[in-house]
């Protein structure tokens, strides 16, 4: 959850322990074939009726270092963009290329939402500027996160920032996945937030 902030985190680490998970951090794990047993980088032999792995992501940008968009690559290896998210190189624009989703450095939660209204704005700007039109800048969602960590239990981060634990992120996940996607107007109805 390091998108959504510390205190996220804690409320779902807290959840776990407390129903009796060993929940390792910072560690890297060497899994057995029967996803039972596993070895810890720091030499720890656990064996776990359950294994999940949980992990950062780097963007696969690398094929792009010994091309000519080489110096559009920022030092995390993402692709810089303007706000139309079209690739600068070298701090120069490239019109008709364009960079979506976990790849570009774009200052927003790099989550499946945030990809799906990225690739909407840019269908939206490929018609318009075949008509010669002038896209506007993207303006990315308000970030929203629901994990479940168990059956009854979850943690949501509400738009602006809030958290939310216990029963209320399990329902508003179960109808979110039903009437995907779901507007961030409409979670900020359904818990008491007034519309930005």
């Amino acid at each position: 959850l390091h998108q959504a902030g510390e205190p996220h985190g804690k409320a779902a680490l807290k959840f776990l322990e407390e129903k009796g998970c060993r929940v390792l951090l910072g560690q890297k794990a060497n899994l057995a074939p029967d996803g039972r047993a596993t070895t810890t980088t720091d030499g720890q032999d656990i064996q776990a009726d359950l294994t999940v792995q949980a992990m950062g992501f780097k963007p696969n940008t690398g094929f792009l270092s010994q091309g000519p968009l080489a110096s559009a690559l920022d030092d995390g290896l993402k692709i810089q963009v303007n706000d139309r998210l079209q690739v600068m190189a070298g701090g120069r624009l490239q019109e008709n290329i364009f960079a979506l989703g976990d790849c570009n450095d774009l200052p927003c939660w790099k989550t499946g939402g945030q990809a799906m209204a990225q690739a909407d704005y840019m269908a939206n700007a490929l018609l318009g500027k075949m008509k010669g039109k002038t896209p506007r800048p993207f303006k990315a969602p308000d970030n929203v996160m629901i994990v479940s960590v168990g059956r009854d239990r979850g943690v949501f981060h509400t738009p602006g920032g809030g958290l939310k634990t216990g029963f209320l992120p399990v329902m508003l996940k179960s109808k979110r996945e039903a009437a995907v996607p779901m507007g961030a107007n409409m979670m900020r109805s359904m818990i008491g937030i007034p519309k930005a």
